[in-house]
Order: structure tokens, then C-alpha cells, then sequence
């Protein structure tokens, strides 16, 4: 497999004194991790470190401030990254999944090893930004840098050593878990489409070719063949929560991933959101297919990752929350989440 390349040989861990502020801010990346992204603390030190990956053409330093203030404020170190080489104003493109998961990596080990009050790191990831989730779970990162060394760089080496997994809980929010097939359907609809054309070539560029000319590069990024190595990292628990209806990312994308995790005994909970109540449509399968008639469809389909009022991501940060609360994932759950009847188990 191919490996990921973490950037730059890494700045030394924060202070402890770096890991709370009572400004309720968003602050830039730069200083600490030379990567552009963004990062909130909260006013007293937190026990949880929460990564944010984003989607496809919606950077953090543009649209995750709200989600990561919200965070700090409810207890949380948040932190969500760019990913290296993303294109700029208006469109942000780029298909970087291997840089999102090298960059997330790398920003959940610096607060890790600087902040000591830690007791647990949570992956949330929303569309594209599942792919980069899960290529950093399948790179298997650990929690220290080296083996030798503990969070605050002293040996540790006269026991046995044991690695800490990097990531303790994945919460993947309609996910982008098989771009091989994602990037057949943006062929199939690009003549006709301009989004799914940018897609199709962001993808190309990112594995340095059609997938005639290099098919191992796409199964090296496509989750669904990556599921023992996820499996291998491991994670705690995953949640899924998809749209029935989901028109950009199909929803046997996250179907496929948690019936190869569960093969692998990864703990999860699937969450299928049917008909969206008072929230925004988003992107249906019906409104591509219909067309105007296919507008204001009662189902929830994409979400928008910045909007919260849409039941599928209000529903992953509420996973996200009941984790932090203590929740127990799996072993292999199921749910269904309607805008007017409420969340249910599956019959």
C-alpha cells in the first residue's frame, strides 16, 4: 500500500498553557502545524480532542469556524485542516484525501502529545472528508511519534512498549467510502454536469490518472477495499449516518464500508435518515432525476456540512455529542432517524 507522507519533520508540542483560551475563537494553524486550517479551545482543559475532516470544495478556514467555536465551547479541543494543495476562491477544488489524512494525522498528534489533560481523540468526517478519515485510520497511526518516547518526549523505553491507536472513535456523516465508484459515476455525468466534471478531474489529479492507467491508485483510496486496515488501526467504534435519498454520495457507499468493518468486528452503529421535517432538503437523488418536479423532496438527501439545521448532519454531531456523554457503539446497530417520527431502532 501506499504510504502517507506526513509534512515537515514536525514542531514541538504545545505547552499546556496553549491548550485553553477564553476568546471563543478560531484560530489558524500556521503557527503551530506550518498547514493551514483552523483550531478552537475551550476555557478549561478538555478531555476530548475532536478532528474535523471536511468535504469536497468546502475548506475548514471558510466554513468550519462555527462547527469548531461550538465545539470548544461544549469542552472539546477542535481541529480541522485544509489539506495541502487545495485550490483557491471561489471554487477550493481538489480531490486531497491523501493530504487530508496525512494533515489530520499530523494536527491530532500535536495536540495529543501537548495537551496532557487529553483522554480520547474522535474522527468526524462529512462526505469527501470520510475518504480522508478513513485513509488516516488505515495508515494506522499511533498516539506517539516514538516508540520510545512518551506524550511529553521523555524515554519510556524500560517496559514493554504497546501503541496507543491514534483515533478512538470514527463518526462518518454520509462518507465518500468507495471513490472508485464515485469517480464512474462523475465520468458517467460529467458531459452534462459541471460539478460532477470538476469532480472527475479533481480525482484524476489526485491519483495521477484515469483508472485505466492507474488502478491501484484507486484502490488504494477507496475505503470499501481498505477495511482490515481500518479494522488493524484500532478504532473504537464507527457511526455511520447517511440519507436514504443522498444525491451527490451514494447511500450504499456507507452500506458497503460498514458491512466490510463489521466482517472485522469494528463496533458500529448505522443511522439511515428517511424524510427531513422541518430541515433542508439538500441534494436528492429526485431532484437530479426529476429535475424541477424533483425540487422540495420530503426525504433528507446531502447535507451541506455548514448547515446544522439538516437532519443528516444535526444527526452526526449528535452522535458526536452522545459519544462524548459516554455513549456505547454497536456492536453492529441499527437506526432509523425521520424528521417526524424521530430516531428509532430498525425493525
Amino acid at each position: 500500500m501506499a504510504s502517507l507522507v506526513l509534512p515537515g519533520s514536525g514542531l514541538a508540542a504545545a505547552s499546556d498553557e496553549r491548550c485553553t483560551d477564553r476568546r471563543d475563537a478560531a484560530l489558524s494553524t500556521r503557527p503551530r502545524l506550518r498547514l493551514s486550517g483552523l483550531y478552537a479551545l475551550p476555557r478549561k482543559p478538555a478531555r476530548t480532542l475532536v478532528v474535523f475532516a471536511h468535504g469536497y470544495r468546502k475548506p475548514a478556514t471558510v466554513y468550519w469556524q462555527r462547527h469548531l467555536r461550538r465545539e470548544a465551547r461544549r469542552g472539546a479541543i477542535a481541529v480541522a485542516m485544509d489539506y495541502r494543495g487545495i485550490g483557491g476562491a471561489p471554487d477550493y477544488r481538489g480531490w486531497n484525501v491523501r493530504a487530508g489524512a496525512a494533515d489530520s494525522i499530523r494536527a491530532a498528534r500535536h495536540f495529543w502529545q501537548g495537551c496532557r489533560s487529553l483522554r480520547r481523540i474522535i474522527l468526524v468526517s462529512v462526505s469527501m472528508g470520510s475518504n480522508a478519515a478513513g485513509l488516516a485510520l488505515a495508515a494506522q497511526p499511533v498516539r506517539h511519534s516514538s516508540p520510545c518516547t512518551d506524550r511529553a518526549g521523555q524515554p519510556r523505553c524500560a517496559a514493554p512498549y504497546f501503541p496507543e491507536p491514534l483515533f478512538d472513535h470514527w463518526v462518518n456523516v454520509e462518507g465518500a467510502a468507495n471513490v472508485t465508484e464515485t469517480y464512474l459515476e462523475a465520468v458517467a455525468v460529467a458531459p452534462g454536469n459541471a460539478y460532477a466534471r470538476a469532480a472527475k478531474e479533481d480525482i484524476e489529479r489526485e491519483m495521477g490518472g484515469t483508472i485505466a492507467e492507474v488502478p491501484e491508485r484507486y484502490r488504494e483510496a477507496t475505503l470499501v477495499a481498505r477495511a482490515e486496515d481500518i479494522a488493524a488501526s484500532g478504532v473504537r467504534s464507527v457511526t455511520f449516518v447517511h440519507g436514504l435519498e443522498d444525491g451527490l454520495v451514494p447511500y450504499d457507499q456507507s452500506r458497503e464500508l460498514a458491512a466490510a468493518l463489521r466482517r472485522h468486528d469494528v463496533p458500529s452503529d448505522f443511522f439511515t435518515v428517511l424524510t427531513r421535517g422541518e430541515g433542508d432538503d439538500g441534494t436528492t437523488i429526485s431532484g437530479y432525476a426529476l429535475g424541477p418536479a424533483g425540487q422540495n423532496s420530503p426525504f433528507a438527501g446531502h447535507g451541506s456540512e455548514e448547515d446544522i439545521t439538516h437532519l443528516v448532519i444535526r444527526t452526526g454531531f449528535e452522535r458526536l455529542w452522545a459519544i462524548r456523554r459516554g455513549a456505547t457503539v454497536g456492536p453492529a446497530r441499527e437506526f432509523v432517524v425521520d424528521g417526524i417520527l424521530g430516531t428509532h431502532p430498525a425493525p
